[in-house]
């Protein structure tokens, strides 16, 4: 708002036509005054404050050439993707907002919605005692729903979900969205609903109503008044979308709340996930980086780019160029496979490349690219922002290397010592090699990189560890995978330990996010496990990383850690 005119225009206007509409000004609830504490979470606020930043967001991509294809929303995020595509005016879509958001707010506030870790086929058959008072809310994913409704139904229905080992986390909301709760506003909301002027969508509009592309159907009253009563079809339309061909997603908003929803939704390796804005970036730093992962995929309008600033034409000197041309070409984009076969003795695995040949040498040498367009998983292991190889993923090079080349049998990998992180830093891949040195009976291990052209100083170690014959393991006795899972009675939500990585400033995208139920004990934790959608680019057997990152997960769980700190990998006994 400060230093864009473009937008901070867009958002004085919609103060303007928001004037009449609310009790305070739209500007003072984004921007309040030093020491005026913000009325931004009271709905009556909230939605219309919401509806305003995402427009204005929009319209800013539109002003650089960012053209959309197709638009989808997740409830209140419907009506500023129906104003893009031309369902109704600005000044029509803010009058629905401030209406349904005045409505709400007016509403007693005796709901609950809550995020459950299951499919709305598990939770469907425990509603049908408690439909007058809960409904889903939210279809969000394969295994992710919203309920909503009436807070002592809902906590009925927690409690009997947990006894289906079904866990469930309440939402920070102020109401109970999408539920029999909004029943009594829907006559009033129709009366304003039905003095709007409608248009059939000029592009394509994925409706929450039915997951499916929605023609004239919403340029009706009707549509508007069951959208805020039904529940929200986000991953019908995410699998829509993306059957449309769409691959490149920019979410409007002011911070990644459903990119990772929408990966979850769909299986995609290839697919390209960017935020407008992030809590944890300063707001240029993540529009523009954004901006680059699309510029370098397709054309941005620079003149549009640099409209909203003056700038002055400089004369060239009038001797003539050399013509010599300097431009990088543009990428073609990455036609790789989700995953690729590896074959024995290995000619190019995405995770350590292919072995080198040096027959003068007893030292085997795989070698590889991390690059994040081949391989999207590094995209999914974020420390402070930095895309940093995880400590699981370079333990799963290590066994992938010992298994392609050492002999079939028991091995063991020890003393495993990590000697400093390896980064990818965006836009500059590293070359890794992965060495096995013979050494008597063991082999010592290795994971180096550097940056092709750059000298030997460049050169960086990163994990150390020894290889050796593991022998045979002495029978155990077999352990009752129920007796285990009934001795950790303490439900830990998976959201809840995501969201303590996160707080950690570990981000982990969905190809990390195999964990779906934990429990805790007395000094131990047990993890219920399943492959998730995507995989980023390798295949879910025998080590993948986001596996054996689950399986590290559970040494934060277990232990009293500080929840600010930053845990990671330093050492591994075997």
């Amino acid at each position: 708002y400060d230093t864009h005119p473009g937008f901070r225009a867009t958002l004085d206007r919609c103060a303007d036509i928001l004037a009449p509409l609310l009790d305070q000004s739209l500007l003072d609830i984004l921007y309040p005054a030093d020491g005026v504490l913000s009325t931004i979470d009271q709905t009556a606020h909230t939605q219309p404050a919401l509806f305003a930043l995402e427009y204005a967001l929009a319209t800013l991509w539109l002003s650089w050439g960012i053209v959309p294809a197709a638009v989808i929303g997740h409830s209140l995020g419907e009506y500023v993707a129906a104003c893009i595509a031309g369902v109704f005016s600005l000044e029509d879509g803010l009058t629905l907002v401030a209406a349904r958001a005045r409505l709400m707010q007016a509403l007693p506030q005796d709901g609950l919605m809550v995020a459950v870790a299951a499919s709305t086929a598990e939770i469907e058959p425990l509603l049908r005692s408690l439909a007058a008072d809960v409904a889903i809310a939210a279809e969000n994913g394969p295994r992710s729903t919203v309920i909503s409704g009436r807070t002592t139904s809902v906590e009925t229905l927690m409690s009997q979900l947990l006894d289906k080992g079904i866990t469930s986390q309440r939402l920070k909301t102020s109401h109970a969205f999408h539920s029999p709760l909004m029943d009594p506003i829907l006559a009033e909301f129709r009366q304003v609903a039905a003095k709007v002027t409608y248009s059939a969508p000029r592009i394509d509009l994925i409706s929450n109503l039915t997951g499916e592309r929605v023609g004239e159907e919403i340029a009706t009253p009707d549509y508007w008044v069951r959208h805020l009563r039904q529940p929200v079809s986000f991953m019908t339309g995410m699998r829509t979308i993306t059957a449309l061909g769409c691959d490149r997603f920019v979410e409007i908003g002011p911070k990644p709340t459903l990119l990772g929803l929408a990966a979850a939704c769909v299986s995609s390796d290839t697919a390209l996930w960017l935020p407008s804005l992030s809590d944890r970036k300063a707001d240029w730093s993540q529009l523009l980086h954004s901006l680059s992962q699309l510029a370098v995929r397709g054309p941005v309008d620079w003149v549009g780019f640099d409209s909203a600033y003056q700038r002055a034409r400089l004369a060239l000197p009038t001797y003539p160029f050399q013509r010599r041309r300097y431009w990088l070409d543009r990428p073609t984009g990455s036609t790789l496979p989700a995953t690729r076969p590896a074959s024995p003795g290995n000619s190019g695995s995405p995770l350590i490349g292919s072995r080198l040949r040096l027959p003068s040498l007893k030292t085997v040498v795989f070698e590889n690219r991390l690059d994040p367009d081949r391989l999207p998983l590094l995209r999914d292991h974020l420390i402070f922002g930095e895309m940093v190889v995880s400590g699981a993923c370079l333990v799963s090079m290590l066994l992938e290397a010992a298994r392609s080349n050492l002999d079939k049998g028991s091995l063991e990998l020890r003393d495993i010592y990590f000697v400093q992180p390896l980064i990818v830093p965006s836009g500059h891949p590293r070359q890794v090699q992965i060495t096995l040195t013979p050494a008597g009976q063991t082999t010592t291990v290795q994971v180096i990189s550097f940056t092709d052209g750059q000298d030997d100083a460049d050169m960086r170690t990163h994990v150390e560890a020894v290889l050796a014959s593991a022998g045979r393991a002495e029978p155990t006795a077999a352990v009752s995978r129920d007796a285990i899972w009934a001795r950790c009675s303490q439900d830990l939500p998976c959201q809840a330990f995501f969201d303590a990585q996160d707080s950690r400033q570990i981000r982990l995208g969905p190809s990390y996010r195999w964990a779906e139920q934990m429990r805790l004990g007395n000094r131990e934790s047990v993890c219920r496990m399943r492959v998730p959608g995507a995989l980023g680019g390798l295949p879910s057997q025998p080590f993948h990383p986001g596996m054996l990152d689950a399986s590290f997960g559970l040494l934060l769980a277990t232990a009293p850690l500080a929840a600010d700190d930053t845990w990671l990998p330093f050492s591994i006994e075997a």
